[in-house]
């Protein structure tokens, strides 16, 4: 393919490709530094941090407004590229850098266009990051998923630095976010399973595409009077992209029969005008996590030039079935490089992991 007929496909890529919605984002101090306190240089991840604060932190301005597209952390991880394709008023990523404009944020299914709405206010220095203050003494006997929250966060700040989380970076700074506290009922028992993520503070140590922060699992089960600490099982996974791990809209521990739980993971690709989403499922041991299911929900090529059309979806159901775990019973629907695609397969368990009854060539995680 000579050079100027690539051009020609990357500009009818840019001209052709559709606007989805637009929003208002006011750029305060909050979004000049990432979630681990560190400060952004580049409008791209900056204006990529408005939007976390606005959807994932509660950190909004007066202005900000929202949109369904950049909901997910999958979406918001393509800002940078998205700018960086599209185009900006002169002279506002400077301001965007080093101040707090009113821009509009106009999104296109590829790539973006700001515009400026209002004129820049001094921007205040950023409060300093919470130092972390050392353990406090609580109950033996939690009263509520609050104390449980508390009590969970001291036990992840107190278990030590990166390498007790299986995390191979040097000596340096923890954060931990609780993403999930659920109940899982085990028979006539329940207990209270806690979802954490942790990570080094620093983006120059574990900020990248294929960085995943640790999970971890804590468990506590229900008594006369509250919640009393079970077990807990760090670093029990490793999940998520640019050091982020799943949302709470994103994870949950689900029943994978009625002795038995399990914990339930959505993500998300984005990259060559492609999408894909995905679904995980890890069994609950004593001992900890195991992998024993993974599938793709929804592939689609919509964003590239391909004449070969790819655009399915799936539903997922868990039933019971035969097996100690409950059958996962799914349907695939729509086309496949222009071939229609209809069909149902049920994969169940086999003691290790499940497997399904007939051959599903659209499962990217079967190759």
């Amino acid at each position: 393919m000579s050079r100027i007929f690539f051009a020609i496909l990357l500009t009818s890529a840019t001209l052709f490709a559709g606007y989805l919605e637009s929003y208002t984002a006011r750029i305060g101090p909050a979004d000049h530094r990432n979630s681990r306190g560190m400060p952004l240089r580049d409008a791209g991840e900056i204006l990529r941090q408005d939007r976390a604060n606005y959807y994932r932190f509660g950190h909004a301005d007066p202005e900000d407004t929202g949109i369904s597209y950049f909901h997910t952390s999958a979406r918001r991880a393509r800002i940078p590229r998205m700018l960086r394709r599209g185009w900006i008023e002169p002279g506002l990523a400077s301001e965007i850098r080093y101040g707090n404009p009113l821009v509009r944020v106009e999104v296109y299914s590829n790539y973006l266009e700001i515009h400026r709405l209002g004129g820049n206010r001094s921007l205040s220095s950023s409060a300093p990051t919470r130092a972390y203050t050392g353990p406090t003494l609580l109950s033996s006997t939690l009263p509520n998923a609050t104390a449980v929250r508390q009590d969970a966060q001291i036990r992840l700040q107190s278990h030590g630095g990166p390498r007790a989380f299986g995390l191979k970076l040097r000596p340096t700074a923890m954060k931990h976010r609780i993403t999930l506290v659920e109940p899982c009922r085990k028979g006539n028992e329940i207990k209270l399973f806690v979802l954490a993520e942790s990570n080094a503070r620093s983006d120059r140590i574990n900020h990248c595409h294929a960085c995943s922060p640790a999970l971890s699992v804590l468990i506590y089960r229900r008594t006369n009077n509250g919640w009393e600490f079970d077990s807990a099982h760090y670093g029990a996974l490793y999940h998520g992209a640019w050091g982020e791990g799943p949302s709470k809209d994103e994870a949950a521990f689900i029943h994978l029969s009625s002795q038995v739980c399990g914990l339930a993971i959505l993500g998300g690709y984005s990259g060559q005008g492609w999408n894909e989403s995905s679904y995980v499922l890890y069994r609950y041991h004593p001992n900890g996590f195991a992998k024993v299911f993974a599938t793709t929900l929804s592939l689609d090529n919509g964003g590239t030039l391909s004449p070969d059309k790819t655009d399915w979806n799936s539903t997922l159901r868990l039933l019971p079935g035969r097996g100690d775990l409950y059958e996962i019973h799914l349907h695939r629907k729509g086309i496949d490089a222009n071939r229609p695609v209809d069909y149902r397969v049920i994969y169940r368990y086999d003691g290790i992991k499940y497997r399904p009854n007939r051959p599903d060539p659209l499962n990217q995680f079967n190759k």
